[in-house]
C-alpha cells in the first residue's frame, strides 16, 4: 500500500504544481478497476480491485511521447501481480477533416513484474520482464450515423519475453468498433475481438470478445470517467470464464 500511496501523491502533486502553465505537455490519469484484465487474461483471478496510475509526457514539436503505467492490486498480499510498464509512443493524425482521416499509433513497451521470478536460458532466474510492441490504425471519420462517426480500429501487439523460457512469444490481433451516441453525447459504446497466435503458451485462435460502455464528464481542468466491460472468453487456455469489470478514473492535462 505504501507504493500505491506514493504514486497517488506524486500524480496529485504534479497536477497541482503545473496549474496555470500554458503548454500542456503532461497527461496524468488515475483509474481504479474492479479487476485486472490484460488482453483477455484475468491477472488477479477475481481477487479484488487494482489501481492504474498513468503519466505521459509529450515531447515538444514531435509526435512522440514517453509514458509510464502500472497495475497495483489494492490487496498487497497480491503484490506478485504488480506490473510496471514504460513506453515510447508515436501518434500521428492525417487528413483530419476528410472522410479517410486516419490515426496511426505505435509504441515500444518495456514491462517489469518486480515481484515475479522467471526461469532463463542459462538455468538461473531473474525478474519477469518482457517487451511489447504495437502497431495500429484508426479510421476516425470513415462512416457516420446520425452525424456521429463509427470508429473502426486495428491493433497488433507482439509480446516477447526478456531472456525467459517460461512462456512463448506471440502476437495479439485486436479489432475494435466504437460509437458515441449522439443524443447522449457523453456515452460511448463499443466492442473488441481478439485473435492470439500462441503468446504465453495459450494456443492460436480467437480468444475473446468484449463489449464496452463508457462515459466521461469534464469539470474545469479535470475529466472524470467511468466504464463497464463484459468479456466472453472463447479459449480456456486464455481464460476459463467470462469476465465482468468496471472502472472509475480521473485525468488531467497540464
Amino acid at each position: 500500500m505504501k507504493k500505491i500511496t506514493i504514486v497517488i501523491i506524486s500524480i496529485v502533486f504534479c497536477s497541482t504544481f503545473a496549474k496555470g502553465q500554458k503548454d500542456k505537455m503532461f497527461y496524468a490519469d488515475l483509474t481504479t478497476a474492479s479487476s485486472s484484465i490484460w488482453h483477455g487474461w484475468d491477472i488477479n483471478i477475481n481477487n479484488g480491485p487494482v489501481i492504474h496510475p498513468y503519466l505521459e509526457y509529450a515531447i515538444p514539436k514531435t509526435d512522440f511521447s514517453l509514458a509510464a503505467w502500472a497495475s497495483l492490486p489494492t490487496d498487497r498480499n497480491l503484490s506478485f501481480n504488480d506490473d510496471i510498464e514504460f513506453f515510447l509512443k508515436y501518434n500521428k493524425e492525417a487528413l483530419k477533416k476528410k472522410r479517410f482521416a486516419i490515426k496511426l499509433n505505435s509504441f515500444i513497451d518495456y514491462v517489469v513484474c518486480p515481484n515475479v521470478k522467471m526461469a532463463t536460458t542459462d538455468g538461473s532466474s531473474k525478474t519477469k520482464m518482457l517487451w511489447k510492441y504495437n502497431l495500429g490504425i484508426t479510421f476516425t471519420n470513415l462512416v457516420k450515423i446520425a452525424n456521429s462517426p463509427v470508429i473502426p480500429a486495428y491493433n497488433m501487439y507482439y509480446i516477447r519475453p526478456f531472456g525467459s523460457i517460461d512462456f512463448t512469444d506471440g502476437t495479439i490481433h485486436e479489432c475494435s468498433l466504437f460509437y458515441t451516441i449522439p443524443v447522449l453525447s457523453r456515452i460511448k459504446i463499443g466492442s473488441t475481438v481478439n485473435y492470439h497466435t500462441g503468446v504465453f503458451d495459450g494456443g492460436s485462435g480467437w480468444t475473446h470478445a468484449t463489449s464496452h460502455i463508457s462515459s466521461s464528464l469534464k469539470v474545469k481542468a479535470v475529466k472524470l470517467s467511468a466504464a463497464i466491460n463484459k468479456q466472453w472468453s472463447f479459449n480456456q487456455r486464455n481464460d476459463i470464464e467470462d469476465e465482468f469489470w468496471f472502472s472509475l478514473g480521473i485525468s488531467s492535462k497540464f
